[in-house]
């Protein structure tokens, strides 16, 4: 059956999450509060991107200059969007929401689980529909940006929210481009992603994530297991897998090195591994990168997220 559907778009180029949060949410959370309780101007605060500072500051110095004497509020300040853009929409129905952001929180990686929270609490108090489903888009592969290997680990961080969902969309992005082209392909999965998860369609919709590892240092190998691998993984192409790397030391510890594994094999849902003798891994870490080497995917051709595994202690 085909049934036509609504989407009401609320869209700012460049906003933080802090712009979308309510006043009430960010003041009742201790990394939050400064942004709103007056105690220093929110472009001062320690977790604001700095291009968010100095293009709020250059729009205000281009609003004095017209002859205005009060300046106005800014869509990047905290809860400005909340307030403009998403508390009139309440009074319609919704079945669920979709969110692509993260660029402009993507320097202070620790501050966003929170913020995702923060956010999760406010819309979903606002509507007063229970935890209605939340989709959102994990940051594509970009280049020269040092912490959105960070950034991502840390959106993945929001799925342990009741009724949330995550598109990876590391194989898509450019290098030097923000904004990436494959539009399309990202509005494809998050479709499959609220078919699958919200309509009970039972499509293929989520990309691989890591679930367990086992580390065997007498045999020198490690194991990886994963869940959504569906019929099974695999590399794009057939050929041999991409952006897996140990972290670790050689010369008995003395020199740190990053090195590929010895082999590496893919059996369905898990991935085994093996290191040469003379190296003591601590790391294990796959497409941990701004814009990394990945070529794993599931039977239906979602890519695997990243991920870095801090390996246990030798005694």
């Amino acid at each position: 059956m085909q049934v036509p559907i609504g989407l009401i778009q609320a869209a700012v180029g460049g906003s933080p999450a802090q712009s979308w949060i309510s006043k009430a949410a960010l003041a009742s959370h201790p990394q939050t509060r400064h942004l709103v309780d007056g105690t220093q101007p929110w472009l001062k605060s320690p977790i604001i991107h700095p291009w968010l500072a100095e293009r709020a500051g250059q729009n205000w110095v281009n609003w004095s200059h017209n002859g205005t004497a009060t300046l106005p509020g800014h869509p990047f300040a905290p809860h400005y969007l909340f307030d403009a853009a998403i508390t009139p929409l309440a009074p319609y129905a919704i079945r669920g929401a979709i969110w692509y952001q993260g660029e402009s929180n993507a320097t202070h990686p620790a501050s966003y689980p929170v913020m995702m929270e923060l956010l999760l609490q406010s819309w979903r108090s606002l509507w007063s529909q229970g935890d209605f489903p939340f989709y959102y888009v994990q940051l594509p592969r970009i280049g020269n940006r040092n912490l959105w290997p960070q950034f991502r680990a840390a959106q993945q961080a929001s799925l342990i929210h009741r009724n949330t969902g995550m598109v990876v969309t590391l194989d898509l992005g450019h290098s030097s481009d923000v904004h990436p082209p494959e539009k399309a392909v990202v509005g494809q999965r998050l479709a499959h992603l609220a078919l699958d998860k919200t309509y009970h369609r039972e499509l293929p919709a989520e990309s691989p994530m890591l679930l367990t590892h086992h580390w065997d240092p007498a045999e020198r190998s490690i194991t990886l297991q994963f869940k959504n691998v569906y019929k099974g993984l695999r590399t794009i192409s057939g050929i041999s897998v991409r952006g897996l790397y140990l972290q670790g030391y050689i010369q008995q510890g003395s020199r740190e090195v990053i090195l590929s594994p010895d082999r590496v094999q893919v059996a369905h849902d898990k991935i085994f591994l093996t290191y040469p003798a003379d190296f003591l891994p601590f790391m294990v870490k796959y497409a941990w990168a701004p814009y990394p080497e990945n070529n794993l995917v599931n039977s239906s051709g979602l890519p695997m997220a990243p991920f870095k595994i801090n390996l246990k202690g030798l005694n």
